[in-house]
């Protein structure tokens, strides 16, 4: 019912891990302990998406005096798709049962579905693991992955993409298969499939993650044309990120700035380079500035004062060129002037981004204007405005003032 991101599924992956590791550790009050009934009914979400494990039924505590990692029982328990197989064939329990376990219950959030599913059963009454394993041996386990991901990964028209990194979903995949091995020999301890799964969400926050805005989220990609390759940042504007502040919505913001970019280009405006525009997808594709926005180097010591001189003179000359409208073009008053606002290319090169609240009209018409909301970040707006509601393209002067 929830789509929950590459990114959200990592994390609860990484909580399971973490209680399973609490779990089997020998602490000075606490003895090691087997939970053997791990899968996806006994995992329980926080409101943040934390997961927690539950529902101790039919754990097993290590007995205090007992060294061997084996403890022999009686009688087999837990659920039968998520079932050690060698713990079934021999009731030889250990920590790694819980691994296999856990392994299926990976999988289950890599495919979306659950390992007793109908259409598995019917091809193995054994359910999801066997499968996977034959997959994984015939190179074709990617086609079970949850479609929702591979929406995700949406296609920019180029070959640029968000949603799994492959190195973090090649890094993920791995480590699970390892732990659906059919013997106990051969499965991971739990400290390695922490430190797997720590990888694989590094590879995904650290490639293509760069940060959520007020309007979306932004990855760090690549499109491909004319047989060359392009750094190019990539915005996915989110519904979630306008619920607070219903004066627009987000469909308004991606049309304004798609607008805005559109149709005023200079070198002192980030360039557009894509679209997609569907009904639940919007994003914009940008020029790569690969040094990020000037918030980040306000505090550094090696920012040198020329640099700084000519960086506040590439914004004026961006706002010069919006507030007077070239030829034919409209008069954009921005309303949102910004340090997170301004971009750097390799060479310090400012650019104005961050067009959502703009405002644009016709050259010909009065430049005073009175508006319904006002909009803009505090500390950065004008208190003329914040007071009259009336706005003017000296407003953006002020915030430019501020910077």
């Amino acid at each position: 019912m929830v789509n929950l991101t590459w990114v959200q599924r990592l994390k609860v992956c990484i909580d399971i891990a973490n209680g399973l590791n609490y779990l089997h550790t020998t602490m000075e009050d606490k003895r090691r302990i087997i939970h053997r009934d791990i899968k996806s009914a006994n995992i329980l979400l926080g409101k943040n998406w934390e997961a927690k494990v539950a529902d101790f039924g039919l754990s097993k505590f290590h007995p205090t005096n007992q060294q061997e990692s084996t403890i022999n029982t009686n009688h087999i328990a837990g659920t039968y798709v998520y079932l050690d197989p060698e713990y079934a064939k021999t009731f030889h329990l250990k920590k790694v049962s819980d691994i296999y376990s856990f392994g299926v219950v990976l999988f289950e959030i890599f495919t979306g579905t659950l390992a007793y599913d109908s259409h598995y059963i019917k091809e193995n009454e054994k359910g999801l693991a066997p499968i996977i394993r034959r997959r994984f041996k015939k190179g074709t386990l990617k086609e079970m992955l949850d479609p929702k991901l591979m929406e995700e990964a949406y296609e920019l028209g180029f070959t640029g993409k968000v949603g799994p990194d492959h190195d973090s979903l090649k890094t993920c995949v791995k480590i699970a298969y390892q732990c659906i091995a059919k013997t106990q020999a051969h499965r991971p301890r739990i400290e390695e499939v922490i430190a797997g799964l720590t990888k694989a969400l590094h590879f995904q926050i650290s490639d293509k993650y760069i940060t959520r805005g007020g309007s979306g989220i932004l990855y760090n990609g690549k499109i491909q044309y004319h047989n060359r390759h392009s750094k190019v940042v990539v915005k996915r504007f989110s519904p979630d990120c306008y619920l607070n502040d219903t004066r627009f919505s987000w469909e308004h913001g991606f049309l304004k700035e798609f607008e805005v970019l559109f149709k005023h280009k200079q070198d002192n405006i980030i360039g557009l380079v894509g679209y997609c525009k569907e009904i639940n997808e919007k994003i914009i594709v940008y020029e790569n500035a690969s040094k990020g926005s000037l918030d980040r180097y306000l505090d550094d010591t090696s920012f040198s004062w020329t640099q700084r001189l000519k960086i506040c003179i590439d914004i004026a000359n961006g706002l010069k060129f919006l507030h007077e409208g070239d030829t034919g073009q409209d008069v954009v008053v921005h309303r949102d002037i910004k340090s997170s606002n301004v971009l750097l290319n390799k060479d310090w090169k400012a650019k104005i981004c961050g067009f959502e609240l703009a405002l644009t009209y016709p050259t010909n018409e009065v430049i005073k204007h009175v508006i319904d909301h006002v909009v803009g970040s505090p500390g950065y707006c004008d208190p003329l405005y914040w007071e009259t509601n009336i706005l003017t393209k000296e407003s953006d002067m002020y915030s430019f003032g501020v910077v």
